[in-house]
């Protein structure tokens, strides 16, 4: 966002509604990549600028800034993952177990030792 806007409606979810809502973002401008401006410096300006700003500054901080939108996408990813682990662990010892099957029935591994290797051979050749 630059000077003179004013989305506080859609950051608010009063605009047009979204599940998950909105978060207000100002990116770095143009001056501040070409000044090599810091991300970290970047990220304290862009909370100044909200917590400055005569609209902003009285919206809830959980929708303003990139740090707020970093944390509610890890809500969403975590939420997502823990929602799903139980099919895809569930998935993935069925492989396993699949796999272990086929192994066995290939039979007895080869030894690894080189006694065990002889023997093995003995016993192949009586």
């Amino acid at each position: 966002m630059d000077r003179g806007t004013d989305a506080s409606k859609m950051i608010l979810n009063q605009e047009i509604q979204l599940r998950l809502g909105f978060v207000g973002i100002k990116n770095r401008s143009q001056e501040d990549i070409n000044n090599k401006i810091k991300v970290n410096v970047a990220l304290n300006k862009e909370e100044d600028y909200f917590r400055n700003h005569p609209v902003y500054r009285n919206i809830d901080t959980r929708y303003l800034g990139t740090r707020a939108l970093t944390k509610r996408l890890t809500e969403v990813l975590e939420k997502n993952i823990n929602k799903h682990m139980h099919s895809i662990l569930k998935e993935v010892n069925e492989k396993a177990r699949s796999c272990e099957d086929i192994i066995k029935s290939l039979g007895q591994p080869l030894p690894k030792d080189g006694k065990e290797k002889i023997h093995l051979i003995w016993t192949i050749l009586k």
